[in-house]
């Protein structure tokens, strides 16, 4: 056999420590690596052998030992209570994020010397215990409180804030912000929030749903992008409001290109345009349960919305399935048929680093994906490597194929000639030479030869 040529080692041993089924005599050699990303990728590997498991929860570096805490592997379970006691603060704050921790150790991290763990506990142990809770939410460290009470959390869902605490948050400047969508509105509280020198303040206050229609109408014409943006996502907002707000935003974010612009109007330029942003995507809660509404907004985020509905009927779904936006069709594009998935993605734009297309998780005929070797559209291309017999000729065109996606799509077909796997371990760009190394098809032997020739 042909010696394999590779211009990326460090990536392709690292797509080797990542293979699903790793030998265990590959995982000895790989241990013995001083790349920290090959020692890395070994760590999140969940088929990684216990004992090299083991001696990577020994190793120096702490990113490493973090990385075992991203496992699903249920062997991991004997290092919680060592990664909780770890001198890295980097440890302790990936254990304070891992979600199949046990609650006695999480629970422990409550109390961690460094207010980095426990504000990254505060934002994603989300459904702690009330006492854990309290202790966040009342922490000397304001960085702490304010992640224990943020307006968003890094996993769903966002903790309530117990009642008796209500007062003590909305007196605390970093709390602020996150407790008004709970708090009961009176009119006075509602008058002084509005008031409130925090835009972030104003926005919650905007969403808050039982929020005066007179101040609904104030914040509308708030100097704040982002308090604008909530009144326009209100299911009371007028339509015609919303026309407004968003014409106001968008002249706004124009005085961006306004070289004679001020530093507080690029400021609030900057601020719009990335309010308008959001509004691409954003999910608007209420459409869910009222997809009519969202269907024909002119706002991209409304049908976005209403295209993961329940209630959204086949016309409606037909309609979204038409959208000019990309992505409001690749939200609807969920439970299609392959005619409708080629169409889709022959329209969708070319994004090779953006996950998500139309034709995910299509199961398209033998004839079809055998047409679509020979497309002219490397994205059709890519899709016919899901026949599982593809005949050798055509893997062999779709390995030497001019576009990286092709290239990377068929390096994991498990019939893929040696020949053509040795060409894409040596191809120039790295991504496809590391699909190669991930290859089903990779032979034991030609594995050896590449770890040797890393040097292990």
């Amino acid at each position: 056999m042909q010696p394999p040529v590779t211009r990326h080692p460090s990536t392709v041993l690292s797509a080797l420590a990542g293979r699903p089924t790793l030998p265990e005599w590959a995982a000895d050699r790989l241990l013995r690596s001083r790349d920290h990303d090959v020692l890395r990728a070994l760590a999140v590997n969940p088929g990684l052998p216990p004992e090299a498991r083991l001696r990577l929860a020994d190793h120096q570096d702490g990113h490493v030992r973090s990385g075992l805490l991203r496992s699903e592997d249920g062997r991991t379970a004997e290092l919680y209570g060592r990664f909780a006691a770890d001198p890295d603060p980097e440890v302790r704050i990936a254990l304070a994020r891992c979600s199949r921790a046990p609650a006695r150790v999480l629970a422990g991290l409550a109390h961690d010397p460094d207010p980095r763990v426990r504000g990254t506990l505060a934002q994603w142990w989300t459904r702690a215990p009330e006492a854990v809770r309290r202790s966040l939410l009342t922490d000397a460290d304001a960085t702490v409180r304010a992640a224990a009470c943020a307006v968003r959390h890094s996993r769903p869902p966002s903790p309530v804030p117990p009642a008796d605490l209500h007062g003590a948050l909305l007196a605390d400047p970093p709390t602020r912000a996150g407790v008004v969508r709970h708090l009961t509105l009176s009119p006075g509280l509602a008058t002084a929030l509005a008031a409130d020198t925090d835009s972030e303040v104003r926005a919650q206050l905007a969403a808050h749903p039982d929020l005066p229609v007179p101040l609904r109408d104030r914040l509308a014409e708030d100097p704040s992008a982002l308090v604008r943006q909530e009144v326009l996502l209100r299911r009371d907002c007028p339509e015609s409001l919303r026309t407004e707000i968003h014409a106001g935003l968008r002249a706004c974010a124009d005085a961006l290109f306004d070289p004679g612009a001020a530093d507080e109007q690029a400021e609030r330029a900057v601020e719009a345009m990335l309010t308008l942003a959001d509004l691409e995507l954003r999910p608007v809660p209420w459409v869910l349960d009222a997809p009519a509404l969202g269907v024909g907004s002119p706002y991209p985020c409304f049908r976005v919305t209403a295209a993961h509905s329940p209630y959204l009927t086949a016309d409606q779904r037909a309609r979204l399935l038409d959208d000019p936006v990309p992505h409001v069709r690749l939200a609807a594009a969920h439970g299609i048929d392959p005619d409708t998935a080629e169409r889709l993605e022959r329209g969708h734009p070319a994004r090779d680093k953006v996950r998500g297309r139309p034709a995910d998780g299509v199961d398209f005929p033998t004839t079809t994906l055998r047409r679509f070797a020979t497309d002219p559209d490397p994205w059709i291309r890519r899709l016919a490597p899901r026949d599982p017999q593809l005949p050798a000729a055509l893997l062999g065109d779709l390995a030497g194929d001019g576009h990286r996606v092709v290239r990377t799509a068929v390096a994991a077909h498990a019939r893929l000639p040696v020949a053509a796997l040795l060409a894409l371990l040596a191809d120039p760009e790295s991504s496809v030479a590391g699909a190669a190394a991930r290859s089903p098809s990779l032979p034991t032997d030609l594995m050896d030869t590449l770890l040797t020739a890393g040097g292990l």
